[in-house]
């Protein structure tokens, strides 16, 4: 797949899961309570919080696109994913494990495509406090 095609599918998957209305999962009331919903239940509920989003995002793009390596980013309260794909200039990007990954913010509500991200989440991978997790095709799918 070309470059250009992985980022149009990139952020047409990120604008989708980015309009699914946000919800913690952690009332019994509104969700299972359990703080994460499975890209399946997520769908069913239509509600997800950052953790559940990105699965969702990592699971549609990896069945689109199964040998783009992909991460999972982890800040305070918050997650993200790295796509390994190049960037232009102001984008968004960490190396892990010698590989650059083109960042992507699929919480919403705010639509922010493939290179951008929240002003916090900025801030964050600026000052280097971040954990990142690769997802790997059997745990995605």
């Amino acid at each position: 797949m070309s470059i250009k095609n992985i980022r149009k599918v990139t952020d047409y998957v990120l604008s989708f899961v980015q309009n699914i209305p946000y919800a913690t999962l952690e009332s019994r009331v509104t969700s299972s309570g359990t703080g994460f919903n499975s890209p399946a239940k997520l769908l069913w509920e239509n509600q997800g919080d950052c953790d559940s989003k990105v699965t969702l995002t990592a699971t549609i793009l990896r069945a689109l696109m199964p040998r783009i390596p992909m991460v999972m980013i982890f800040i305070d309260q918050h997650a993200f994913i790295g796509i390994a794909t190049p960037a232009t200039t102001g984008e968004m990007t960490i190396e892990y494990q010698g590989v650059n990954y083109l960042l992507g913010e699929p919480t919403g509500p705010g639509l922010y495509k493939l290179g951008k991200l929240a002003p916090e989440s900025e801030l964050a991978i600026n000052q280097g406090r971040y954990v990142v997790e690769p997802f790997l095709a059997d745990e995605v799918l």
